[in-house]
């Protein structure tokens, strides 16, 4: 995710050993735990400023980052350098990186011509420098989210009618999951042993997190979406709670756990969740000029505050299994990809 080498940024130096105890339904308030302290390393871009990291693995770390001519490009970072994967051909040449796995397969997405001259967003696989594109179900578009150590790839997919259906794709044919009932799905992560977790419109038109197993798609909880999910089949993701406000929350043995917000906040998303049962995301504060995110770290049933309370926003999308996480900060009104470290 980064391209500038890592020598560059200890400049920030967090620890997750905050004051900022969660609030939620039933939730104690956080004690002190063992701190883990985390290195806020900046990750560069491709000549721009700004840019956001989206999935690390191996080392290895994905994003999106601007180039020198103010374009986004997908890009993969390793050993301090990053590289420019380019994007699929197109007038609008962006393209962002989502995910990758231990065999340097990366998927994303990337804007496309299409033949009546206008634009439209393709999921792609790149791999061994070459970036192919993963097509439709029939529509105009598509985004690959997730890959896992298989090459099997997830995400969602417009059909003929113009709705996102949740598929994978396999040795890169595409295949719909189908839905729970409404005319909608979306796939957003998918584990080793290929189960694919997502979000569904029902037949009343709400939406539901899903999750699929060997063609059979069922709802999820109290989960109204689900990002992630681990070897041991725990799902996170958000949850309505009794405020009315989206929170983070876990699927784990047949319960939804609100996870909570971090102190003073309203609303949370818990985006990746690691074989240790680490869970990461952010939390939001809304005010009057607008919203202030801050990246969490939730670990052995603590909601640890990683971002900076007094200031600018930071997010983070994914998590290593060595606890290392992935996002962005704002620095001097940039969005910057940044690594956060686990010492």
């Amino acid at each position: 995710m980064s391209r500038t080498p890592l020598c560059l940024a200890f400049a920030l130096t967090l620890t997750a050993c905050s004051d900022d105890a969660p609030t939620s339904p039933g939730m104690a308030p956080a004690g002190a735990t063992a701190a883990a302290t985390y290195n806020v390393i900046p990750l560069g871009a491709l000549g721009g400023t700004g840019g956001e990291a989206s999935d690390m693995e191996g080392g290895r770390i994905v994003g999106h980052a601007e180039t020198g001519e103010g374009e986004f490009h997908a890009f993969l970072w390793e050993n301090g350098v990053i590289r420019d994967l380019g994007a699929l051909p197109s007038i609008l040449p962006t393209s962002r990186a989502m995910a990758l796995n231990t065999a340097v397969q990366v998927v994303g997405f990337s804007f496309v011509e299409l033949p009546n001259g206008n634009s439209a967003e393709h999921g792609f696989l790149w791999q061994n420098g070459t970036m192919l594109d993963l097509g439709t179900l029939g529509g105009p578009d598509s985004r690959a989210l997730d890959i896992n150590s298989a090459g099997v790839i997830v995400g969602f997919a417009q059909n003929a009618a113009g709705n996102e259906r949740a598929v994978r794709w396999v040795n890169g044919v595409i295949q719909g999951l189908g839905t729970l009932g409404g005319p909608t799905s979306q796939g957003l992560g998918i584990n080793d042993a290929g189960v694919i977790v997502g979000r569904s419109q029902t037949k009343t038109g709400k939406f539901k997190a899903f999750v699929w197993r060997n063609g059979d798609m069922r709802a999820v909880g109290t989960l109204t979406e689900a990002f992630a999910i681990n070897s041991a089949g725990h799902i996170v993701g958000a949850t309505v709670a009794a405020t009315g406000f989206q929170h983070a929350a876990l699927w784990k043995n047949g319960q939804t756990i609100d996870l909570g917000v971090l102190l003073g906040d309203h609303e949370s998303a818990a985006l990746d969740i690691d074989d240790a049962g680490r869970i990461t995301g952010y939390s939001i504060r809304h005010t009057a000029t607008g919203e202030r995110t801050r990246v969490f770290l939730w670990e052995n049933g603590k909601l640890k505050n990683l971002g900076n309370s007094a200031g600018k926003p930071n997010r983070a999308l994914g998590i290593s299994p060595a606890g290392n996480l992935v996002g962005s900060s704002t620095e001097n009104g940039n969005q910057v990809a940044v690594l956060w470290r686990r010492e």
